[in-house]
């Protein structure tokens, strides 16, 4: 369906004809090549079709979150993870806990992939939090006249509108970890590091929190 101006497409797996974690990664990899050469107009899926997924991780994930998908895809899918300011490859930069400006560095990131899209089509797959930004940014892409998404795949994500916070990111931070660790957000790992570590590596999770937080308030505005 839609919501808000953007496609909202679902891709259903064959459950017998799968039998491991692989097998599952590679069906949805044909299926969402497919699925975006359908929404395109597309229907003879010849091998040259390439098409373009832009994948965005989950609160305090980089773009290797999406490696394992990334390889198994087939050579005329060609997946983009995407680092946000902090993170992964970017750790460098500084965090940035507002949807709207992060959409904006992300627009400039991408704007020559998304200027293409009419030649090479291409869709938003976001993980969690990553759907946010993937919904958002869909907006802003419509709003200059750029080529938008032909479909977005939201994983682990409910409808923009029903979305809550499951931590608030403004606690203190052994507060912070105890909500976090006890709704399943973080590991044990993470809890173990004690105090002296929660700050760095715990940063880039709070700040998604942050993202997160200020589109539920863009909404409720």
């Amino acid at each position: 369906k839609k919501e808000n101006g953007v496609s909202i497409s679902l891709v259903y797996l064959s459950k017998p004809l799968l039998s491991s974690i692989s097998d599952v990664r590679q069906c949805f990899a044909r299926s969402v090549r497919r699925k975006i050469l359908q929404s395109h107009g597309i229907r003879k899926f010849a091998r040259k079709n390439t098409v373009r997924l832009i994948c965005f991780p989950f609160a305090g994930g980089d773009a290797r979150a999406f490696e394992k998908f990334a390889d198994l895809a087939p050579d005329s899918l060609e997946v983009i993870s995407v680092d946000y300011p902090g993170h992964g490859t970017k750790r460098s930069e500084p965090l940035v806990k507002d949807i709207n400006l992060l959409c904006e560095i992300l627009l400039r990131e991408l704007r020559p992939i998304l200027a293409t899209g009419k030649q090479t089509p291409y869709a938003f797959l976001g993980y969690s939090v990553g759907a946010l930004i993937a919904f958002e940014l869909a907006k802003q892409i419509s709003a200059i006249g750029l080529p938008v998404p032909c479909a977005f795949f939201p994983v682990s994500a409910a409808a923009p509108s029903t979305w809550v916070t499951c931590v608030d990111p403004s606690l203190a931070d052994a507060d912070f970890v105890k909500k976090a660790y006890s709704v399943g957000e973080i590991s044990k790992e993470a809890v173990d590091a004690g105090p002296a570590s929660w700050g760095v590596l715990l940063a880039p999770y709070r700040a998604d929190l942050y993202i997160e937080q200020s589109f539920i308030h863009s909404i409720v505005d």
